[in-house]
């Protein structure tokens, strides 16, 4: 077998102590090099908690514990276990396809139902009809017949599912023994090596961008050790990644090479690998600033900025272009969004922002990862926020600069369940009113709306809420922290003086 010299490839079918080198077997497997000072067969797992599972890539139930970064020891070669998941409990399933702002159930054939009418189905695939109904085409049309017969549904009648029930995920695993196994993807080192996870076929280029033949094409689903080492992101990379995934701190780049206007990471030896093709570094997800896509597991409503479906509807398998990603923090249950790219009020939900990252996730797959340090709020409104000491009177004015009598209560998002909202207020516009009271014009911003939540803190019940008329209000600019979208100021504190003069 002659090697290639300088290019790591972690995938493997041996350990071999030699210098960093690459081969491939007649398999396509790549062979790698063990790093002089960490002994062979071991890997290290990635900062973020490990999972294990048994050689049929269920999940394991032994008594072997691994920790998260920490170094393992490995036996044999690592093996491609092919694994069956059941799409009844996916996000997946069912299949939704929406027309003319109806929802309507995939049967798996070229029959469709409305949703109202899916009742329960079984592991077998078998579906209750809830409710009687017709069955449909793809595009809404009642169709003449179906399976042989009249295209209707009735109540509590079973139906089988025509539609594949599983599909089959084939990834590389690692032996650490006692019956358990870890995902190449969790894995942040092998042999003392860092390595990337291809997330697709790969192909070798040199520094032109001409592909290296004689390399092979490297598998989707295995580990590539690179050259050099990770260093704090700068404004320049086009991809980064943090240190594990319960931090957003400190973000991290591989060095990128920019060859015919595609960003490429460097494996040793004048080859390179597309950054695109790279999906975990060190065993953490890479993100990317630029716009990326995300794939509709099923079909969706577009939002607008208030978070209400609109008539717009994205198509599950396309790719739909983002630029940012949002979370919604007003209760203390976030979600996450992503904004369409060339919009400014049109959103996706994802699911509970506290799953992000993963991959496995949510109403829809990401081809890259976006940071998610946008407030979905305050990218989309313009907000204030009581200051401290004054969330339990939360003054409020008229427009002549008079406190407005709240008799006793203040200003209070009511919870739902268990959950508190932020109490964040939307406004939209600044003006300076006189106050007759200190004799000079001040800075207030003007409350969206007439009628809010109060809490009523003399009341018997300790969490009583009461929606409450108080007209167009004002609060001071001094009073509250302001965040989110600027707004107009419709005059000066000189024009306001000049009124109150006349």
């Amino acid at each position: 077998m002659k090697l290639n010299k300088k290019i790591v490839l972690v995938s493997a079918v041996a350990l071999m102590a030699l210098s960093p080198a690459v081969a491939l077997t007649q398999n396509n497997e790549p062979v790698f090099a063990a790093s002089k000072k960490a002994v062979k067969n071991t890997i290290k797992t990635s900062a973020n908690g490990i999972t294990l599972y048994n050689s049929k890539g269920n999940f394991y139930t032994g008594k072997l514990k691994v920790k998260s970064d920490s170094t393992v020891k490995t036996y044999g070669n690592p093996v491609w276990i092919t694994s069956r998941i059941s799409l009844l409990s996916t996000d997946s399933f069912p299949v939704i396809r929406i027309n003319n702002g109806q929802n309507y159930v995939w049967l798996g054939d070229k029959g469709y139902i409305k949703s109202n009418c899916l009742g329960s189905i079984n592991k077998k695939g078998v579906i209750n009809i809830a409710r009687n109904g017709y069955v449909y085409d793809k595009n809404g049309k009642r169709l003449k017949s179906y399976r042989g017969g009249k295209a209707t549904v009735t109540r509590n009648q079973k139906i089988k599912y025509a539609g594949k029930l599983t599909e089959t995920s084939r990834e590389l695993y690692y032996y650490v023994g006692s019956g358990a196994y870890v995902k190449a993807k969790d894995i942040s080192q092998v042999a003392g090596k860092n390595v990337m996870f291809l997330k697709t076929n790969t192909y070798v280029y040199n520094k032109k961008g001409q592909r290296i033949k004689k390399q092979g094409t490297l598998r989707k689903g295995t580990l590539v050790t690179y050259s050099g080492s990770a260093k704090a992101a700068s404004s320049s990379d086009d991809f980064f990644f943090y240190p594990s995934e319960s931090s957003n701190k400190d973000p991290q780049a591989l060095k990128q090479y920019k060859i015919k206007g595609e960003v490429y990471y460097a494996l040793g030896g004048g080859r390179y690998v597309k950054a695109v093709n790279v999906s975990k570094i060190n065993g953490q997800y890479v993100f990317t600033k630029q716009p990326t896509y995300v794939i509709p597991r099923a079909d969706m409503y577009v939002l607008n900025k208030d978070l209400k479906e609109t008539s717009k509807v994205v198509r599950a398998g396309s790719k739909v272009k983002i630029d940012q990603v949002l979370i919604d923090t007003d209760y203390t249950d976030p979600q996450l969004y992503v904004r369409i790219a060339g919009t400014k009020d049109q959103f996706l939900y994802w699911t509970d922002a506290g799953d992000y990252p993963d991959e496995d996730e949510g109403n829809f797959s990401f081809r890259f990862f976006m940071d998610d340090n946008h407030n979905f709020a305050e990218s989309t409104q313009s907000l204030v926020t009581f200051k401290q000491g004054l969330e339990k009177t939360t003054p409020l004015y008229n427009a002549q600069g008079q406190l407005v009598d709240l008799g006793g209560k203040y200003l209070e998002k009511a919870a739902r369940g268990n959950f508190l909202p932020e109490n964040n207020y939307q406004v939209d516009y600044a003006r300076y009113i006189w106050l007759p009271s200190e004799k000079k014009a001040e800075l207030f911003y003007h409350l969206i709306g007439t009628t809010f939540s109060m809490r009523d803190p003399h009341s018997k019940y300790e969490y009583t809420w009461v929606k409450q008329n108080v007209g167009s209000v004002y609060v001071k600019a001094s009073d509250v922290t302001f965040k989110g979208l600027k707004v107009k100021t419709q005059n000066t504190a000189e024009e306001a003086t000049k009124l109150a003069e006349k």
